[in-house]
């Protein structure tokens, strides 16, 4: 099988989606026997589903609409990085993504314009929409992977990044490309100084900063807070800001 090389967030939708599983030759064939070993009828190998045992059966026996289905319910990173398994798989994906853009665009033609309510919708419409300004997590699902948008949004004002799921690499890569933009910021309790410190160091204009560092924080990443900083929210603790703005940098 053919294995997709790129990056497991970008998609790229063919022409054409439909795919050759159902065309059968020789080689997808084998014979069934009888008890006294006389050969009785050559079946697909995935086997008569009237007959064959469902013991045997695999994935890769399902039908596209099948295929369909159970791909769509898996976290949608992961179903992206399974669009490298097999030419079959990609199409699938590929055709889920496109329904996922026809149904956008057939809201916005009718003048509705929804909040993403899924990991999906919320990657497509950020790469329909890479000047998209404020981002927010999908709304009727939770622990969306960063890595979906980070490299996709270029322009961003305003983040709230509850709801997500945060590593160094996407935080760092979210953070460089909307340097110059990102202006409020809000971020999930627990957030790691490690992660605090990838996400503030390239930003230089953010004014609104609200999160709830962990107990154990050292606070290394006050540090790093921008002169332009004019507010800083801090759950359970001093709320600091417009008059005291100028004091932040010097919180260490």
């Amino acid at each position: 099988m053919e294995r997709q090389k790129g990056d497991d967030g970008d998609v790229t939708l063919p022409a054409n989606a439909s795919s050759k599983c159902g065309n059968i030759d020789s080689r997808d064939l084998v014979r069934t026997h009888t008890a006294a070993g006389a050969e009785e009828e050559t079946v697909p190998v995935g086997g008569d589903l009237q007959k064959a045992a469902r013991s045997e059966a695999t994935i890769y026996d399902l039908c596209l609409e099948l295929l369909k289905l159970v791909l769509s319910m898996m976290d949608c990173w992961e179903m992206f990085r399974a669009r490298r398994v097999c030419q079959s798989w990609r199409l699938v994906i590929d055709e889920i993504v496109d329904d996922c853009r026809r149904e956008r665009a057939l809201r916005l033609s009718r003048g509705f314009v929804p909040a993403p309510a899924t990991s999906l919708q919320l990657a497509v419409m950020a790469r329909e929409l890479p000047k998209l300004t404020q981002l927010k997590a999908p709304t009727a699902q939770t622990n969306t992977d960063l890595r979906l948008v980070a490299g996709a949004c270029h322009a961003l004002e305003t983040a709230n990044l509850c709801g997500f799921k945060l590593s160094v690499p996407a935080l760092r890569r979210l953070a460089l490309a909307n340097a110059s933009s990102m202006r409020e910021l809000t971020l999930p309790a627990g957030i790691s100084d490690e992660q605090l410190e990838a996400l503030l160091e390239p930003l230089k204009v953010l004014e609104l900063l609200d999160l709830s560092p962990p107990v154990a924080s050292t606070g290394k990443w006050l540090r790093l807070l921008p002169r332009s900083l004019k507010r800083l929210l801090i759950t359970g603790e001093k709320r600091i800001r417009n008059d005291e703005a100028t004091a932040v940098p010097s919180l260490v």
